[in-house]
């Protein structure tokens, strides 16, 4: 199928919005902030960041929009029919699977993906990306890669300084191998995420067994905030992540420290107890459901910062503070300034007019 022209490709967009019930009108906002570009997208002048975003937002390919595939969702078919295949050849002959030696690389991929499903990893997950907060599709090959690494599975030893690969005359006596144990050996999945729009990588462990996670890089499980968000705050939050499943009640603490500082930077309320400074906000800026979340993060705070024989701060109970801490931080520093800053634009052009209508008269 040949590509189509600019026209065909806004048309495609345009019936895509009809069926997902929106209008282009909408979508060019969400997608660059402005539906000043729609006139731009009519042309068929898109760039390839906002072509990435529209189709990840209608979960397609970008090569359906361009129209190099009738098939929508190609890139799974593909692959899904690829892992088939492979699974088929690995049942079917005599390689055993467990002997990374004896398979190859594609091979091992699958089987990969396959013991990643198994832990109820699913296939697609949608994530956020840690450097710039956007929404990515988890896609096996395109957007994360992820393999298996265990004690006795490694084809090659590499110096932990140097990052040179150790000679196996090093590892013992000539022609020696470790003894495999007769039940699986533990071992970690390495997953790696490639950020479609920024195209950085981050990295993180997942110890199965054990049912943990470690980030590898970046470290931290804080979402990235604009540096409208004062210092010390922002400081409070990420220590708060990056300790939680280390210290849950430390966790908690520091997110209830963290409220305290935002309400009397946004609200410029100060008193001696938070429970105060929550009740001080006015009706008519935050709602009583707001309010009660509020507190719930001041009174499990206080749990983790005094001790007590009856409650303990659950890793959950730490982890639903962070949760609605980042929301109130996307509000009070991101959405509420946004909307301000577009009323005050749209007074602007009604200020303007007035004036042009005064000018004309006296023209």
């Amino acid at each position: 199928m040949n590509d189509k022209d600019n026209s065909q490709v806004y048309e495609l967009i345009a019936k895509l919005c009809k069926e997902k019930g929106t209008s282009p009108t909408a979508l060019c906002t969400e997608i660059t902030g402005s539906k000043g570009n729609l006139r731009t997208w009519q042309k068929g002048s898109i760039n390839l960041v906002s072509l990435i975003k529209i189709a990840d937002y209608f979960d397609v390919s970008t090569d359906y929009l361009l129209g190099r595939t009738e098939n929508p969702h190609f890139y799974a078919e593909n692959y899904i029919a690829r892992d088939n295949s492979i699974q088929n050849n690995v049942k079917s002959s005599t390689v055993n699977v467990n002997t990374p030696k004896e398979k190859t690389r594609e091979e091992r991929n699958v089987v990969d993906v396959i013991k990643y499903k198994e832990v109820k990893y699913p296939f697609y997950r949608h994530t956020k990306c840690p450097f710039c907060n956007a929404d990515i599709i988890e896609k096996p090959g395109l957007t994360y890669n992820t393999t298996e690494i265990s004690f006795y599975e490694c084809e090659q030893i590499f110096d932990t300084f140097t990052g040179a690969p150790v000679p196996s005359s090093t590892l013992g006596e000539p022609g020696y191998t470790p003894e495999k144990p007769k039940n699986k050996p533990d071992s970690i999945f390495i997953v790696m995420l490639r950020c479609p729009y920024c195209q950085k990588i981050s990295s993180c462990a997942y110890d199965v067994k054990h049912k943990k996670k470690v980030n590898i890089y970046p470290n931290s499980n804080a979402r990235q905030f604009p540096k409208t968000v004062p210092e010390d705050i922002m400081s409070d939050y990420t220590e708060a992540c990056d300790i939680l499943e280390l210290s849950p009640k430390a966790s908690a603490t520091l997110s209830r420290r963290c409220l305290q500082k935002m309400i009397r930077n946004r609200w410029d309320i100060e008193l001696k107890r938070l429970v105060d400074e929550i009740d001080t906000i006015p009706n008519y800026n935050i709602s009583d459901v707001e309010r009660n979340a509020l507190h719930a993060i001041r009174e499990i705070g206080n749990i983790g910062a005094h001790p007590d024989k009856i409650l303990e701060v659950t890793l959950e109970d730490a982890e639903m503070t962070i949760k609605v801490i980042e929301l109130f931080l996307q509000k009070w520093y991101i959405d509420e300034p946004k909307e301000k800053e577009t009323l005050i634009a749209l007074t602007e052009i009604k200020k303007r007019k007035k004036e042009e209508k005064k000018e004309s008269k006296t023209t």
